[in-house]
């Protein structure tokens, strides 16, 4: 049967709710301001240390503020939105973390603090960025980039949890990872730009990911939802390991005719 964007979108938020379920429950509440980023914060600490940091390139070319939503049980993030504004977070944004930008164009964002307890992290419309650095996010289990410009290579190889993935309606064309990640759903629907190798290399890593983990009951949704065709051919492989997916591990996987 066809699947829908926003009921792929609906089922993923669902389980970001379990998975915020499961976590250690953490006070809503936020303090923002202009606070700069001191000794602690900054990324250059002393002696020459380098603290780790979680960065991205947002781009600006409206007049809504940009946004995007990292959620775990973090108490402290400290932003630098790369034109000179900074602020200190104080607990999980449930409203994500915004700026408003003076003038369109392309900002360095840097953020430090408890980066090791963010387990989901969003971008949607209001979010697009260009690059993205996933390395110092080691608990990041969620992640999605929903019908927004992004980077063309999303590498996940230094976040062993990553399990549920949305980029759908997006510039993505492959993603990375590292060899026993558990993923368990990836949405790539109406992203006809992926590449055909990264095509393959996903249905591979959800296979081995099923076998290697157990994992039964995933899904996969790799089509374009006009006319119902996977997103690229499947090579001999990649058919076999789908079929394997769909009949032994009953993977949802859309579109099914193969």
């Amino acid at each position: 049967m066809k699947k829908n964007s926003w009921f792929l979108s609906l089922c993923m938020f669902m389980f970001t709710i379990l998975l915020s379920g499961c976590q250690e429950e953490v006070q809503p509440e936020t303090a923002r301001g202009n606070v700069p980023l001191t000794g602690r914060d900054s990324a250059h600490g002393r002696a020459g240390s380098v603290t780790p940091e979680f960065t991205f390139t947002a781009l600006h070319g409206g007049q809504v503020p940009f946004r995007f939503f990292p959620y775990g049980p973090f108490t402290q993030l400290s932003v630098d939105w790369g034109d000179g504004t900074q602020e200190v977070i104080d607990g999980e944004p449930l409203e994500g973390i915004s700026h408003s930008y003076a003038a369109t164009g392309e900002y360095a964002v840097r953020i430090v603090g408890d980066l090791e307890n963010i387990g989901v992290l969003s971008f949607y419309e209001d979010g697009p960025t260009r690059e993205i650095n996933l390395e110092h996010l080691p608990s990041l289990q969620n992640f999605y980039m929903h019908n927004v410009a992004t980077p063309r290579i999303i590498d996940f190889r230094q976040n062993p949890l990553i399990a549920f993935i949305d980029v759908s309606s997006t510039d993505v064309q492959n993603m990375l990872f590292s060899g026993n990640a558990p993923l368990t759903l990836v949405n790539i629907l109406d992203d006809p730009r992926y590449s055909e190798k990264g095509f393959q290399e996903l249905i591979h890593q959800a296979y081995r990911s099923a076998t290697n983990n157990q994992i039964y009951y995933g899904g996969l949704y790799i089509g374009l939802q006009a006319t119902g065709e996977l997103i690229a051919p499947l090579t001999s492989r990649s058919k076999a390991e789908l079929r394997i997916l769909r009949d032994i591990f009953q993977w949802d996987i859309y579109p099914n005719n193969f």
